[in-house]
């Protein structure tokens, strides 16, 4: 008998995420502990395939992608770092650009 919990996660999606999917959230579960913000967005692209291109660029993350966890901005240097929590609020964008 396994010790392991399966934890479940929720992504909310605005802009284009939301407009590609239709979907105002998105929610998976691990069951290996708690997931990387890198390994959550590779997650959201498995449920979403048609987000790729504007979630990942070349390995990166896209240009004008935003992440934001419980009201804080989240960079690309952390996303392999920090790891995300079931009660987390996590909320992605896609930044306006042009003029």
């Amino acid at each position: 008998m396994s010790d392991q919990t399966t934890l479940e996660f929720t992504v909310k999606l605005y802009g284009p995420f939301y407009s590609m999917t239709r979907k105002k959230s998105v929610s998976f579960t691990s069951d290996h502990g708690l997931p990387t913000v890198k390994e959550m967005l590779q997650k959201v692209v498995e449920i979403f395939p048609k987000l790729k291109d504007y979630i990942f660029e070349d390995g990166h993350l896209a240009e004008f992608t935003t992440i934001v966890i419980n009201g804080e901005l989240v960079s690309e240097n952390e996303w392999d770092t920090m790891h995300i929590h079931p009660e987390d609020r996590i909320s992605l964008f896609k930044g306006q650009h042009g003029g």
